[in-house]
């Protein structure tokens, strides 16, 4: 699903990713999916998420929550010539990109 929505969202990114690893996405996202975000967002905005996935929408938030972020940052992720490169990045970014997870917890 989140390959899915970013093709849709993000043609470019999603080709860029594809291009330098197909299974790019499943290297970070299983770690994002599975901790629900806990790996790489500070307390405060972890509450609000986990507000929103444990109540609201339990399946398909995550999705398109991992969507606003990879949408965040697209330019960081465009200026990398590796998987590798990517995978480590996002496997150690601290998310702290309040507005685009607000804009996509209110949407």
């Amino acid at each position: 699903m989140l390959t899915k929505e970013l093709a849709n969202r993000r043609p470019a990114l999603y080709e860029h990713l594809t291009l330098l690893d197909p299974q790019l996405v499943y290297r970070f996202s299983f770690r994002w999916f599975g901790s629900y975000f806990a790996s790489c967002m500070p307390p405060a905005v972890l509450r609000r998420v986990w507000d929103q996935v444990i109540v609201l929408h339990p399946k398909p938030f995550l999705p398109f929550l991992a969507t606003a972020v990879l949408i965040q940052l697209q330019s960081k992720l465009l200026q990398m010539n590796t998987a590798d490169q990517v995978a480590e990045f996002l496997l150690e970014v601290r998310i702290e990109i309040a507005i685009g997870i607000e804009i996509v917890a209110r949407s």
